[in-house]
């Protein structure tokens, strides 16, 4: 792991944690991000994201969980 940043997105009792994970493997950064009120549950998911991409060898850009999951509940189920 070479990066583990929580940034406070929103403030107050609510507020949106913002957490971004970047891990090297052989040279090449794999990065994993997510927004949660729970950090704990935010940086899970960024680590996960990160894990999944290296674990594809895909370096892309980052995946947004929350933005991922809104664009697939407003999609039609055949």
């Amino acid at each position: 792991m070479v990066e583990f940043s929580v940034k406070s997105v929103t403030e107050g009792i609510d507020a949106m944690g913002d957490v971004t994970i970047r891990l090297r493997r052989d040279g090449q950064l794999y990065s994993g991000h997510s927004a949660h009120t729970d950090v704990v549950v935010a940086a899970a998911e960024a680590f996960v994201n990160a894990l999944n991409r290296l674990v594809a060898g895909t370096a892309g850009p980052t995946i947004h969980p929350q933005r991922d999951m809104a664009e697939l509940d407003s999609s039609p189920v055949h």
